[in-house]
């Protein structure tokens, strides 16, 4: 199960990738490095600059943007539930920065996100 697939079984990652490098970089060094750049740095940032609620909704929407980049989606407007959902997750990610004073318990819930998303997306396997 660590090796590389050859079967579209890792239809989500790149061809040949062995399934222990994505589930690295998907459930460790990207929980890792979005928290310290969203959280850490654009939060912050923006809290200093405008407050609390304009910090939390711009990082959120940031958030949401960039990870809506990452689908294959065309059109905006009518795709706008999939940009909603990680921008939700990003306000969830600020709440939890800001309520804690620490990076810590958001970067352990966005790495535990995209853990239950890759089981999901193993479990269901390839889409037709």
């Amino acid at each position: 199960m660590l090796q590389a697939a050859t079967d579209d079984s890792l239809w989500f990652a790149l061809p040949g990738q062995p399934l222990w490098l994505f589930a690295l970089s998907s459930v460790v060094l990207a929980p890792v490095a979005e928290e310290l750049f969203f959280r850490g740095l654009v939060l912050h940032a923006w809290l200093r600059e405008y407050g609390r609620w304009v910090a939390l909704i711009g990082s959120s929407a940031l958030f949401g943007l960039v990870h809506y980049g990452l689908f294959p989606l065309e059109g905006l407007l009518p795709e706008l539930p999939w940009l909603a959902i990680p921008a939700a997750a990003g306000m969830l990610l600020g709440f939890l920065a800001l309520r804690t004073g620490s990076l810590v318990a958001p970067l352990a819930a966005h790495a535990t996100a995209n853990f239950v998303n890759l089981l999901v997306a193993l479990a269901l396997g390839p889409q037709a």
